[in-house]
């Protein structure tokens, strides 16, 4: 920012107002940066390629993450599973350990 005139900012070289040898003298208000930008932005980005070209790479994406869920998924169905059996195979251990206990 170089300086602001009734309400409105306007930019500038830096290097003119720090006195670093740059004669670039022109200032240009935000709002004309603004519209600048924003008018670029709808030109090159509302572009129906472009647009085609972001709806491919989103949906890409998107199964991309989904069967990286369901490989996740997976594993964890299987680690649980595992457990579970662990889980089983102890309380079958205590059990047969008192009935054994019992008897003696």
């Amino acid at each position: 920012m170089r300086t602001r005139k009734g309400g409105i900012i306007y930019f500038g070289c830096s290097a003119r107002m720090n006195r670093l040898g740059c004669t670039n003298a022109r200032n240009i208000a935000a709002p004309e940066i603004e519209n600048r930008v924003l008018a670029s932005l709808r030109k090159h980005l509302l572009a129906p390629d472009v647009i085609a070209t972001a709806i491919d790479a989103y949906r890409s994406e998107r199964r991309r993450l989904s069967q990286q869920r369901d490989k996740s998924r997976n594993s964890m169905e299987r680690d649980l599973g595992e457990l579970m059996r662990k889980i089983k195979r102890i309380v079958h251990a205590i059990a047969d350990g008192q009935r054994r206990s019992s008897i003696a």
